[in-house]
């Protein structure tokens, strides 16, 4: 086209006769962009052990008023009080750096100290025990371990705390959801209302096109499980109390419809068309949160948070008989309900046994740092050389089209540009003429999909056309410029909007016939949407416009000078496996393609399989730290007005100009005053706040042969 106008759970304090080391987690509640701090007073009694003489220690810490220590020695060894260590961040408080110290209250008196942290940084997970294993759940915001489990077990099961306002758990894969399942959870509601656990298309706790598979309390304190779009309330006289604990079971079948379960007794059902029919979408479960709050289910709660404790959620892929739900009910330890639940073949199991000591450091969709400079890879081998580069701030799908890693855009900034144009013979003018685009698309608004224009950037161009994008409606519009405006629309033959929060395959074919009459196709989800033979009046053979150009990925100039434009030149959302051939692909390549059941079926279609590509890119590159969101926070350490670490002169900066959480050797330190300080790098993302990022401190003392050693296995960073 040319241009007409440019416009703290719990610690583990003991006593040991070796030289031992204490470790403490950083517990810093970090607001986004903010320096918050945390304190905490250390006391100590030496305990004489071998030939060394006589003494004590006992270590102890003042965490939020609340003192956490050791016990003496005794035949049963050493023993802590657990119930009286912190189980939540010290400090909320925005801009307050806190002061930690050490000192004596024995008769050996240790004169220094050494710090060190443990070298490793997480997030604290909800561990999924299933035989799949692989769906963990991260805590956010108010979301508290070990607090006291179902009461008619033995053992001392735990459970986790929500807040009922911020506290909830998110997954970290996106999944098929099932049309047959059974979810299932032990709750102590602290107050009547809210969302237990449930299931939508989006990973983070905002508004999706998709919510349901949900069970939650009303407003009149009865449980509701909502599917698709039908409710099915607990009976009238079944409303649940505050401080008792229920087991909840609900199930779905295409066949049978919905059931509700409270204490292993069959509570309610539905075998209406709506209780049997199945919402599909690719989506992510939720624990203690749900997207019921102005949805289209009866008997809402009037919040999507869950107050109360939580244990032993999990989901199955079929709806349970009633005679497992009362075997499941009728256990009476812990393990005795896992060995049961595991014997049901669960996708997803999470007791919420954790103690936020095993952290999870991996990937993190639309949290890990961003991708700008990265290279994506060209897998076509057709040349196979035409690459993007990233720019500004791509990020990571965990979850792709295809079982594979896709790639997000922000919006605003993220896109792709690649690195061939002209004089290549593919890109230089008069460009491809005769070729076919082929991509999987996620989102939930208009943007550009790909396009092709005379700059290598995305400024302004003097020519632009070959573009594929959403409009305002949802609908997939895609558009070449033969010296006048061209666009096929998917609302030719079907007013679905695509913009819906799911994976969709969109492929557009190009050709001239003869001289004055070109074939524009449309195809999405391997359905022929627009276009016929012949529709396109062209001139001189040529369908799209002449000039030689570059390919951009998530962006396009669609936006300008187009019928039917998108909102925005860029894309929101999530791309994947996009390629671009020098041919027409057939209905049957396009079904074929669209068929492809794995990201390595895809491949082999794309280069030689069905047809062969000319650029094919994955964009599954998972070029990001080991723990990003570690990457969000700094600490220093000082010894009264002396930073050691980073070592500077004076006292530590307010945040250090590189990010550093780790010490490669210990430093000895005068006691008694330690400060701590931790603060953010920068903006935290959206995806990021409330994580509970953990990072371990060991500091060592003792005198005369004698130390002591407390440990707090969760304490937490909260971005």
């Amino acid at each position: 086209m040319k241009p007409t106008r440019r416009g703290l759970t719990q610690g583990q304090p003991w006593v040991s006769p070796v030289l031992g080391s204490l470790i403490l987690l950083g517990t810093v509640a970090l607001l986004s962009g903010s320096l918050v701090g945390w304190g905490a007073s250390f006391s100590g009694q030496l305990s004489g052990i071998g030939s060394f003489g006589s003494g004590t220690q006992l270590l102890s810490d003042t965490i939020g008023g609340t003192n956490c220590l050791s016990s003496s020695n005794s035949a049963a060894g050493i023993t802590t009080n657990h119930a009286a260590c912190a189980t939540y961040p010290l400090s909320t408080t925005v801009g307050s750096a806190s002061t930690t110290t050490l000192g004596n209250q024995g008769s050996v008196a240790p004169t220094s100290a050494s710090v060190a942290t443990g070298g490793t940084c997480g997030v604290q997970q909800f561990v999924d025990t299933s035989s799949v294993g692989t769906n963990i759940g991260l805590p956010l915001g108010g979301a508290t371990y070990s607090g006291a489990g179902p009461s008619s077990y033995t053992g001392s099961p735990t459970s986790v705390g929500f807040d009922g306002s911020t506290g909830w758990g998110e997954t970290l894969s996106g999944l098929t959801m099932p049309a047959n399942y059974t979810v299932m959870a032990w709750i102590k509601p602290s107050a009547l209302n809210g969302v237990i656990l449930g299931a939508t298309s989006t990973q983070s706790n905002v508004a999706a096109a998709s919510a349901d598979r949900m069970v939650w309390i009303d407003a009149a304190g009865r449980l509701d499980f909502g599917n698709d779009v039908t409710t099915l309330r607990a009976t009238a006289g079944s409303a649940l109390a505050v401080g008792t604990w229920y087991l909840v079971v609900a199930t779905k079948s295409t066949t049978t419809g919905m059931a509700l379960y409270i204490n292993g007794v069959l509570n309610n059902t539905s075998a209406s068309a709506g209780a049997k029919a199945t919402l599909n979408y690719t989506g992510y479960w939720h624990l203690g949160w749900g997207g019921a709050v102005g949805s289209a289910f009866a008997n809402l709660p009037t919040t999507d948070f869950f107050g109360g404790n939580i244990a032993d959620e999990a989901v199955f892929p079929t709806a349970l008989s009633a005679a497992a739900v009362t075997t499941l009910y009728s256990q009476t330890t812990q393990s005795g309900l896992s060995t049961q639940v595991l014997a049901n073949a669960p996708t997803s199991y999470w007791p919420l046994q954790d103690t936020g000591t095993s952290l999870y450091s991996g990937a993190i969709a639309n949290v890990a740092a961003n991708n700008t400079g990265t290279s994506y890879r060209d897998s076509s081998n057709n040349p196979g050389t035409n690459t993007g580069t990233g720019q500004g701030a791509p990020g990571v799908d965990a979850s792709g089209p295809i079982g594979d890693t896709a790639t997000t855009f922000n919006g605003t900034t993220g896109w792709i540009q690649t690195t061939l144009g002209p004089p290549t013979a593919f890109y230089a003018s008069p460009g491809p003429q005769t070729f076919s685009i082929a991509g999987w698309f996620k989102t939930t608004t208009s943007g550009s999909i790909v396009g092709f224009t005379t700059l290598q950037s995305n400024a302004a161009p003097s020519m632009w056309d070959r573009h594929m994008w959403l409009d305002a409606a949802g609908h997939v519009v895609f558009g070449v410029y033969p010296n006048a405006v061209f666009e096929v629309n998917s609302s030719a033959t079907t007013a679905k909007n695509y913009a819906d929060g799911n994976w969709h395959f969109a492929v557009a074919t190009v050709a001239p016939v003869s001289a004055t009459v070109g074939t524009v196709l449309l195809y999405v989800d391997g359905v022929l949407v627009a276009g016929a033979v012949g529709n396109e009046t062209i001139t001189g053979s040529n369908p799209a416009q002449v000039y030689g150009g570059w390919w951009h990925l998530g962006w396009s100039n669609a936006n300008n000078g187009w019928t039917d434009p998108p909102t925005t030149g860029y894309w929101s959302g999530s791309l994947g496996q996009i390629a671009v051939f020098p041919s027409v692909l057939t209905a049957a390549n396009v079904s074929s393609l669209y068929g492809a059941s794995s990201a390595s079926a895809y491949l082999g279609a794309v280069t030689g399989g069905v047809a062969t590509s000319n650029a094919f890119w994955p964009l599954d590159e998972k070029a990001q730290p080991a723990s990003p969101a570690c990457t969000y926070i700094v600490m220093t350490v000082q010894v009264g007005s002396v930073c050691v670490y980073p070592l500077a002169t004076g006292v530590c900066p307010a945040v250090p100009a590189s990010s550093w959480l780790s010490m490669s050797s210990s430093l000895s330190i005068a006691l008694p005053a330690l400060k701590f300080t931790t603060a953010t790098t920068g903006s935290v993302p959206a995806a990021a706040v409330g994580l509970h990022v953990s990072v371990p401190w060991v500091i060592t003392d003792g005198a005369n042969g004698f130390s002591s050693q407390l440990t707090h296995n969760a304490g937490y960073v909260l971005l």
